[in-house]
């Protein structure tokens, strides 16, 4: 009995005492501005783009039999053309190789990879010519008195092979003329008077007729345009070396030439070694303007460089807007150049 007293009672007195109100709970509520939560949606997502190129299967196209292929200028060097006959010195053979454009009369071997045209005598234009595979086509020398559609039948008959024709750079009325009927011109007697002394050169302004014309000649960006120097075999004069006459040719010929048909062309009989040069070597890039005459000398500006010709009797010293290396590789900041020099310089890295 009195165990069940004491359960009843402990309830009664427990009820008796007041307890400790609980610790309240602060219920965060998300502000109105904010975006409520993405619907749940089973719509799918649009497609990408993508690029659907629809060929209809088929044989790949050929080659135009009758398409003309031209040479080219090595990318961003200079173009070399070459003569190779029975007279040309046995040291010239190993440097053949270097040459983009051949000239020969068939009496030499021919290496391979470059454009090899047959030296013709343009009296025989209308004789039946036939030619060996080795040959990319022909040049008609002696050319001037050439009739043009005599030519221009040439041309068609010998397609694809290419035909050239040979001309006095100072005959301007002939360059129009064959450059209209043929794939190019060889332009003789670049700079240098037929059978004038090694040591004569032309004036400024005929100087400046050769180099316009050739600037002329290469604006046509489909047209082949050969440069020859040539120096006079008998002529022994040491005042003016060849060296001298290779570089400022050379210069001169970079001042004027423009599309990537055009090769410049030197012969030196007395000392064919001045070919062996670094000058192919260089790397000048593209031309970036036309030519233009600073400090009384021409210049012109490459990607890689600058090309100087001085080609008055008057010698001529000026510091450079920058610093540039010679072909050799030694640092030039200021140049004096003499009467009738070439200079080829590059950008210094």
């Amino acid at each position: 009995m009195r165990a069940i007293f004491l359960i009843v009672l402990v309830p009664f007195l427990v009820g008796c005492f007041e307890q400790a109100a609980p610790t309240p709970v602060e219920i965060q509520q998300y502000p109105a501005t904010w975006t409520p939560a993405p619907t749940p949606t089973n719509t799918p997502l649009p497609p990408t783009a993508t690029l659907v190129i629809q060929r209809t299967p088929g044989t790949f196209p050929t080659r135009d039999p009758n398409a003309r292929i031209l040479p080219n200028t090595p990318r961003s060097g200079i173009g070399v053309a070459m003569t190779l006959t029975n007279e040309t010195p046995n040291i010239l053979a190993p440097l053949a190789a270097r040459a983009n454009v051949i000239f020969t009369d068939g009496s030499m071997p021919i290496p391979r990879g470059a454009f090899v045209f047959l030296n013709v005598d343009a009296g025989t234009l209308g004789a039946a010519m036939p030619l060996a595979p080795q040959y990319a086509g022909v040049l008609y020398e002696n050319a001037a008195g050439s009739d043009a559609d005599a030519l221009s039948a040439k041309r068609a008959a010998l397609t694809p092979r290419l035909v050239l024709a040979s001309v006095a750079v100072t005959d301007t009325a002939t360059i129009e003329k064959l450059a209209a009927v043929t794939d190019g011109l060889r332009l003789e007697n670049f700079l240098r008077a037929p059978e004038a002394p090694n040591a004569q050169f032309k004036s400024e302004a005929e100087w400046k007729a050769d180099v316009d014309t050739l600037a002329a000649l290469s604006s046509n960006v489909t047209g082949i345009v050969v440069t020859n120097t040539r120096l006079d075999a008998e002529d022994k004069a040491t005042e003016v070396t060849p060296e001298q006459w290779l570089s400022y040719a050379l210069a001169s010929f970079l001042l004027g030439a423009s599309n990537s048909h055009s090769f410049f062309g030197f012969e030196s009989p007395l000392a064919p070694q001045v070919l062996d040069t670094p000058l192919w070597n260089v790397q000048l890039g593209s031309p970036q303007a036309q030519m233009f005459k600073q400090n009384n000398v021409y210049q012109r500006r490459f990607t890689n460089g600058l090309v100087l010709v001085n080609p008055s009797a008057s010698t001529f010293a000026f510091a450079l807007a920058r610093n540039y290396l010679d072909v050799n590789g030694t640092r030039v900041d200021q140049v004096e150049m003499l009467p009738h020099t070439g200079m080829i310089l590059l950008n210094v890295e």
